[in-house]
C-alpha cells in the first residue's frame, strides 16, 4: 500500500512538471526571453477569425439533442470546438456537465494570462550591449454567476475585464429531471497589435457551486438507459467532458462533485483492470498441469470449474442486477448483453466437450501447453544467459522448482476454449 501512495506522489510530480513545461506559467508574473507561443504548446486560444467559426457549429450540435434522455455529452455528437485546420490554434474551449433541473445557478471562473512584449538591453558574451525582447505575463481572472432561469437555451456573458472574451453557456433539458450544461470561453479579440496581443495563454475554466454543494451529477445517474459498457463493468463515474480540452473533478461516493475544471494535461486516473478471479490461484490453470495427458480427468474438471464460474457470474452480476427490473433497460441493453455472454459460455462448454470426446484435440491441447511452458522456460534462460550470467538450461526446466511453472489467466484459457470448436 505504501508503494502505491509513493507511485501516486511521483505520478503527480511528473504531471506538475509537464504542466509547467507544456502549459506554463512558471510563476504568476513570469518574464520570458522567448515568445510564449513557442515557449508553450497547449492552453492557448487565438482570436476567432469569423462569426461562423467554432461556436455556431457547436450550438447547432447542442440544439439537435434537446429532450433526448439517452444523450451522452461528447460520445457521438459533433459538439466540439471545431476549426477547419486541426493544426490551427483553437479560439474556444469548454466543459460539459449535468445538473439537476432544479438547480438555479452556479459559478464559472475563467483565468488566463496575457503577455506583453518589451525591449531591453543586456550584455552578451563579448561584453557588448544588445537589444533583447522580453515577454511579461499579466494574470487575468473573472467570476461569473450563471443564473439558469434567465435563459431557455443559451446566453453569452462578455467579461468585464475584457468584453472581447465571451463566456457562452448552453443548456439542454433531459427527460429524467436533469440538464446538460456546456460552458465555453471564446476569444473574440479583434485587430491585435501583435502576434501575442490577441492570444490568451494558460486558459482555464472552473464551474462550481456557490455554496460548495455537490451539484454536478455523474452521467450514468442522469441517463435511465445505461451504455452497454456501464452494464458490463463497474465504471468510475464520469462527471464532465472537455470540449477541445480535458475535464477533471473530485467525485464523492454518490457520483457527485462540487466542481468541474478544464485541463490540458489529462490527469484523471482509471484503476488498472485485474485479470485475477476469486477462487483461482495463479497456478490453477498451470501450463505444466494442463500439458500432462494422463491427468485428463483433472484437466477437464479444472476447465469445467471455469465455465461454471462464468455461468455463476452471468446470473449473479447480470441477470439478477436490479437494473434488469426496468423493462426498457432489460429490452434495450440487458437482454442483449446477457445473450452475448450466454453465447460465449456455450462456446466455452463446446470447447471443453470437444476435449472430452476427441482424443486428437485433447492431445493437441496438451501439446500446446507443453510448447507454451517450454517457450517461457527458454525465454527466462535466454534473459539470464544473455546478461552474461552463467547458468544451465536444466535449472529452468526442472519441474520441482516452482519458479519454472506458469499459469494461464482465466480469460486466456476461456478464449482458447471458445475457439476450439471452430478450429
Amino acid at each position: 500500500m505504501a508503494d502505491r501512495f509513493k507511485f501516486a506522489e511521483v505520478r503527480q510530480e511528473v504531471i506538475e512538471m509537464l504542466k509547467k513545461d507544456l502549459l506554463g506559467p512558471s510563476s504568476e508574473n513570469e518574464i520570458l526571453n522567448q515568445n510564449p507561443r513557442f515557449e508553450y504548446i497547449v492552453g492557448m486560444l487565438a482570436p476567432q477569425t469569423s462569426e461562423n467559426d467554432s461556436n455556431e457549429q457547436e450550438v447547432d450540435g447542442d440544439a439537435s439533442f434537446e429532450g433526448d434522455a439517452d444523450y451522452t455529452a461528447g460520445e457521438d455528437d459533433d459538439n466540439e470546438p471545431v476549426f477547419t485546420n486541426r493544426f490551427k490554434t483553437p479560439s474556444s474551449i469548454g466543459i460539459s456537465f449535468y445538473l439537476e433541473s432544479s438547480t438555479k445557478s452556479f459559478n464559472v471562473d475563467v483565468t488566463w494570462g496575457d503577455y506583453t512584449k518589451a525591449s531591453d538591453k543586456t550584455t552578451n558574451k563579448e561584453g557588448k550591449k544588445v537589444d533583447v525582447s522580453t515577454y511579461t505575463r499579466h494574470p487575468q481572472k473573472e467570476t461569473i454567476v450563471i443564473d439558469l432561469q434567465e435563459f431557455s437555451k443559451n446566453k453569452e456573458y462578455p467579461l468585464v475585464c475584457d468584453s472581447n472574451v465571451i463566456i457562452y453557456i448552453s443548456k439542454i433539458g433531459l427527460k429524467q429531471g436533469y440538464t446538460l450544461v456546456t460552458a465555453y470561453v471564446i476569444n473574440k479579440r479583434k485587430n491585435p497589435e501583435s502576434d501575442i496581443a490577441g492570444m490568451m495563454f494558460q486558459v482555464n475554466l472552473r464551474a462550481y457551486s456557490q455554496d460548495k454543494m455537490d451539484i454536478f451529477v455523474a452521467e450514468h445517474i442522469c441517463r435511465k438507459i445505461l451504455a452497454v459498457d456501464e452494464f458490463y463493468f463497474a465504471q468510475r463515474p464520469i462527471l464532465g467532458r472537455g470540449r477541445g480540452c480535458a475535464a477533471t473533478w473530485k467525485a464523492n461516493k454518490n457520483g457527485r462533485a462540487s466542481e468541474i475544471v478544464s485541463t490540458f494535461i489529462p490527469e484523471y486516473e482509471f484503476p488498472g483492470v485485474s485479470a485475477a478471479l476469486e477462487g483461482f490461484d495463479p497456478f490453477f490453470f498451470s501450463m505444466r498441469t494442463l500439458s500432462v495427458a494422463k491427468k485428463k480427468d483433472d484437466i477437464i474438471t479444472r476447465l469445467n470449474v471455469l465455465a461454471d464460474s462464468y455461468e455463476d457470474w452471468i446470473q449473479k452480476k447480470l441477470a439478477h442486477d436490479s437494473k434488469m427490473d426496468d423493462a426498457k433497460f432489460k429490452k434495450e441493453i440487458g437482454d442483449t448483453v446477457i445473450n452475448k455472454c450466454i453465447e460465449a459460455l456455450g462456446r466455452i462448454r463446446a470447447g471443453i466437450q470437444l476435449l472430452v470426446e476427441d482424443d486428437i484435440s485433447f492431445d493437441a491441447f496438451c501439446f500446446m501447453n507443453r510448447s507454451m511452458i517450454l517457450q517461457r522456460n527458454i525465454m527466462n534462460f535466454a534473459k539470464k544467459h544473455g546478461a552474461g550470467i552463467e547458468c544451465s538450461f536444466r535449472d529452468f526446466v526442472d519441474p520441482r522448482n516452482p519458479s519454472n511453472n506458469f499459469g494461464w489467466r482465466p480469460f486466456q484459457i476461456a478464449f482458447i476454449l471458445m475457439n476450439l470448436k471452430g478450429i
